[in-house]
């Protein structure tokens, strides 16, 4: 289960345009690891700080339009039903 859930987190989605993964952490999974990498820079938590702060505001936007396009089909298809009491 836990590889199915992996797979599912990375895997590219049309609605955010991205993997849910990158969605969140703002990078994508990275399986080779280099101990040189690791070393924090300054600065660093700040600007990380101010990708994820764009990336929200990017999908905010792209699921904002998603939501729109398919409000659009189902108002089309859509008919009010009226109940009345009794």
């Amino acid at each position: 289960m836990h590889l199915a859930a992996f797979a599912y987190n990375n895997t590219y989605h049309i609605t955010i345009g991205r993997s849910p993964f990158y969605a969140l952490h703002v990078y994508d999974p990275n399986f080779a690891f280099n101990v040189e990498d690791a070393v924090i820079k300054e600065g660093d938590a700040t600007t990380h700080a101010a990708q994820i702060r764009d990336e929200q505001l990017q999908l905010s936007d792209r699921i904002r339009t998603a939501r729109e396009y398919y409000k659009k089909f189902y108002d089309q298809k859509h008919q009010p039903q009226r109940f009345h009491v009794g």
